[in-house]
């Protein structure tokens, strides 16, 4: 299934950037957090159609996620 995401520039770091990621049917939201390669404890939120996803939710064909860290500043 493939899934839109979208980061926060701070997961640059990383090397993750906004785009499109292919996961097997029935991925959750810790498979997509491993695939990308972010530390789990770097990320704050993973949204969907404004609703905050805990790590077990299932994903679908074609959702689009925001992922952000807990916190911003300058």
């Amino acid at each position: 299934m493939r899934i839109t995401v979208h980061v926060n520039d701070y997961f640059s770091r990383y090397g993750v950037h906004s785009g499109e990621v292919e996961l097997p049917t029935g991925a959750t939201v810790a498979d997509l957090i491993k695939t990308l390669g972010i530390p789990p404890a770097e990320i704050g939120f993973v949204v969907r159609s404004s609703n905050i996803l805990k790590e077990t939710q299932q994903l679908h064909d074609g959702d689009v996620v925001l992922i952000l860290p807990f916190a911003l500043g300058g």
